[in-house]
């Protein structure tokens, strides 16, 4: 297999300082050509699920996996901007689209890269330095139609976490790989809460929008410190099918620390291992 790849990119950053704010702004252009020779037998079992976002709009290849990539000649075309204020606020966008010299028919219609000219792709955050922070991820048609759009507030405090978000995705009646998919529209909520230094509880919820109906509720308790982590959760998926009935899960997890490759994120009161106990 043999995938010759050549790249030239324009950056052109043009930057603003002063008291109340300092600014960026950053046109990009990249010219990419590339092909692929040898693997006409070869199976796609890894690059079935192509995804177009702004996290990839400077990409040479935006299937996910080594099976396929992406071929011909094309342009990544955007613009990025930063807000950067004193006042202890940030902002970010970045916006774009692809533009091809002939379509190759790689991409499914549904992913918004196919044709000569992508949809746009574009996302905005606001982040607060006391915790709060915003983002919206978006894939728009040439019609200014939303096919994909994401919304995501976020709180980080000392004591807890939560988060909630929106998704919509266009009903897709052309996918090759998951067959006709019918329009999504989904709320969530997540939250976490330290009532003590070494207990904290969850909570989780998913509402199904476009139905009406809940698709998934949970919430748990973990305590720990520095010698052991127990932790108690209990799940209700509201969803039902011929494979995955509505049920509702029930789990205990025990953790103790330095056994197993990976430990948990969360930092728990120093304790001595021969105590454990709250006081």
């Amino acid at each position: 297999r043999f995938t010759p790849l050549a790249l030239a990119e324009l950056r052109w950053p043009l930057v603003r300082r002063g008291a109340r704010a300092d600014q960026i702004l950053e046109p990009v252009v990249q010219v990419i050509w590339s092909d692929s020779y040898g693997d006409q037998d070869l199976p796609n079992e890894d690059s079935e699920l192509p995804e177009f976002s702004y996290a990839n709009l400077f990409s040479t290849n935006r299937f996910p996996g080594r099976d396929r990539l992406e071929e011909g000649l094309r342009a990544n075309i955007g613009v990025e901007y930063a807000r950067y204020d004193p006042a202890g606020w940030n902002m970010g966008l970045t916006l774009g689209r692809v533009l091809r010299a002939n379509e190759l028919d790689q991409f499914p219609e549904g992913t918004g890269l196919d044709g000569r000219w992508s949809d746009y792709v574009g996302a905005v955050s606001l982040d607060f330095d006391w915790g709060l922070g915003l983002v919206n991820r978006m894939l728009v048609s040439d019609d200014f139609d939303f096919t994909r759009n994401e919304l995501q507030v976020r709180y980080a405090g000392d004591g807890g976490s939560l988060a909630a978000s929106y998704v919509y995705l266009a009903q897709d009646d052309t996918n090759p790989y998951l067959g006709p998919q019918d329009e999504t529209s989904e709320l969530g909520l997540n939250a976490r809460y330290r009532v003590h230094p070494s207990v904290e509880i969850r909570g989780n919820w998913r509402y199904n929008v476009a139905d009406g109906e809940n698709l998934r509720a949970g919430g748990g308790i973990t305590y720990g410190n520095d010698c052991v982590e127990l932790d108690l959760s209990v799940s209700r998926r509201y969803t039902s099918s011929d494979n995955l009935p509505a049920a509702t899960t029930i789990g205990f997890g025990l953790r103790l620390a330095g056994l197993g490759a990976s430990g948990s994120d969360r930092r728990w009161p120093a304790r001595s291992c021969a105590v454990a106990g709250l006081r």
